[in-house]
């Protein structure tokens, strides 16, 4: 996926009205020696929280010369009291100017392997809190843990949040073909903390028995996949996976391999013995790699096309894809052993704008009044069944009949912005909520779609014919930041609250409801009820049925060359 414009990153800021009311030094036991943290308290819609946060606690050894391209090592105990009062620096990524003002560390390192704790004020080793460990998105090549200030879901949802930084970008996709490198750093990093916090978290009064997984875009991709891998069976008892599902077409990419040859070459390193070529990449300088890997070729640049297929992504020998659609597969098993939300944003497709942008000094429409369907269908439509799709006319001319539009350009833009959202977002979504429901009495799911913009989306205002909310704008609902903002509203507050009571609701017993939300059914197969959330949320059923049924039915007919399947096995592909 192609990184956020800064703007679409802004749109994970806060809205709530906030202040730190005080802060004192708190010092926890753990058995890898004590650790100092900061208690502090929050007021929110004018009532205080208590909390202690822990920031910067190293979860692996920094992977750094011989450890660089290689899984994370267990950091082990340290020397004397830690100092968890500040945050780490961020994982090595491409810079972004403007955005240093909303980072509390500006300093970027490969020595970046921290988790950070947010603990509600009552929790004990006797009065255990269930857990929230939260995976950042940003493409697989951008973000940071210390980005989610958790301190307002612990507090108010009286629940143990974690953020934590991973590999990102060459630094933690770095895959080769021929052995010389596995790749997966970044979600083995993950996969790493998560074992760190089941180890570590009952000294901060956490409860291993109850563990959420959640995380949004490439954080929601990378939670699905560690939610169908088996050997995380324990680990982790529920899972939230926003704008992000295992089976997208989005968690990995095609293009596994191309990046990484290229970056060894760019680099000179492509002599030799796996061996020799490893300990080249490893004598390189974290700046140089970066720099081979920013320089790489975006796909289609030069022309009209719109690729959105990435360099940098976790690889598995088996496609996440076909695994989900084989129920009798462990990957599957362990998934349904799991409780679930899954949910989008109405317009996941607005991801689709920054490119356009880019191009419109070259296009013949302005983006402002819409987008084409001429435009759809050879520029868009046909790079994407070339990346995806093997090239396969049919589908192409499938997907330009389903979303081309012979009324106006505005709403020819709008089915664009649907289409993509369908492919990537909605309907994975919805296969992944009937894989989990089909035949399963055991644990719970939830689907709901995200009906409210943030403030910082006032950026679509360029774009009157965009409808719906936007890729990342339930994020500033659940992660407030401490800034004071004039544009906040009695709604906004209202809204934030409901979000972490579900959210935090869900995580202590795998249901959503209770605690004075409003009723949120659960997901089966019979009726398809999801909630459309927003100040007052309403309960719908059967998302989007026809296009879902199109991505779900016509299009695996299209590929296969069969009829499409009607049948309730046919959730399963």
């Amino acid at each position: 996926m192609r990184p956020a414009t800064m703007e679409h990153l802004l749109t994970v800021m806060s809205l709530m009205v906030t202040s730190v009311i005080s802060d004192d030094i708190v010092t926890v036991q753990t058995n890898l020696g004590p650790v100092k943290g900061i208690s502090s308290t929050v007021s929110f819609d004018n009532v205080t929280h208590a909390y202690t946060v822990f920031k910067k606690i190293p979860y692996a050894k920094p992977p750094v010369a011989d450890l660089r391209f290689k899984d994370p090592a267990s950091y082990g105990p340290w020397n004397g009291t830690l100092d968890a009062t500040q945050f780490g620096p961020s994982c090595i990524q491409q810079y972004f100017p403007g955005y240093d003002e909303f980072l509390p560390n500006l300093k970027q390192s490969e020595d970046c392997l921290f988790l950070n704790i947010y603990v509600p004020a009552n929790a004990s080793v006797k009065h255990k809190k269930s857990v929230m460990i939260w995976i950042h998105g940003g493409g697989y090549i951008l973000g940071q843990g210390m980005f989610y200030d958790g301190s307002f879901l612990s507090a108010i949802g009286d629940v143990i949040v974690v953020t934590l930084n991973y590999r990102l970008d060459v630094f933690g996709f770095f895959t080769t073909s021929d052995g010389m490198s596995g790749g997966n750093y970044g979600f083995n990093d993950q996969r790493k903390a998560i074992q760190w916090i089941n180890d570590n978290i009952e000294s901060f009064g956490g409860d291993t028995q109850s563990i959420t997984l959640f995380g949004e875009s490439a954080g929601g991709f990378s939670v699905g996949l560690q939610a169908i891998f088996p050997a995380n069976k324990g680990l982790f008892h529920r899972v939230i996976e926003q704008s992000g599902t295992s089976n997208s077409l989005f968690s990995d990419t095609p293009k596994h391999f191309l990046g990484s040859e290229m970056v060894i070459q760019s680099l000179n390193c492509s002599n030799g013995m796996a061996s020799e070529r490893t300990l080249c990449m490893q004598s390189k300088s974290a700046e140089e790699i970066l720099n081979a890997s920013i320089s790489l070729p975006v796909f289609g640049s030069g022309s009209l096309d719109i690729h959105q297929i990435g360099y940098w992504a976790p690889y598995f020998k088996e496609d996440p894809r076909k695994l989900m659609q084989n129920q009798s597969s462990h990957a599957v098993e362990f998934f349904r052993s799991l409780d679930v939300i899954i949910g989008t944003c109405e317009s996941e497709g607005s991801l689709l704008l920054e490119p356009l942008e880019s191009l419109q000094n070259k296009l013949s429409f302005n983006i402002s009044e819409g987008i084409t369907s001429d435009y759809m269908c050879k520029h868009i439509v046909q790079p994407l069944i070339e990346d995806f799709y093997h090239n396969n006319t049919a589908i192409g001319n499938a997907i330009c009949q389903k979303y081309q539009n012979k009324g106006s350009i505005a709403d020819q833009g709008q089915n664009v912005i649907n289409s993509f959202s369908d492919l990537f977002f909605h309907s994975p979504a919805v296969q992944s909520l009937n894989i989990h429901a089909i035949n399963n009495r055991k644990t719970k799911q939830f689907q709901y779609v995200n009906k409210r913009r943030s403030v910082f989306s006032s950026s679509l205002s360029r774009y009157p014919w965009f409808k719906g909310s936007a890729h990342g704008d339930d994020l500033p609902y659940i992660f407030p930041f401490k800034t004071t903002l004039p544009s906040v509203t009695d709604d906004d507050i209202s809204f934030s609250l409901k979000m972490m009571k579900y959210w935090s609701n869900f995580a202590k017993t795998g249901n959503v409801n209770g605690n004075g939300v409003p009723k949120w059914p659960e997901y089966d197969l019979l009726t398809k009820q999801y909630a459309l959330l927003d100040v007052h949320p309403l309960i719908q059923n059967n998302l989007y049925k026809d296009r879902m049924d199109f991505w779900l039915t016509q299009i695996p007919a299209l590929q296969s060359g069969t009829t499409p399947c009607t049948m309730q096995e046919c959730v399963f592909g």
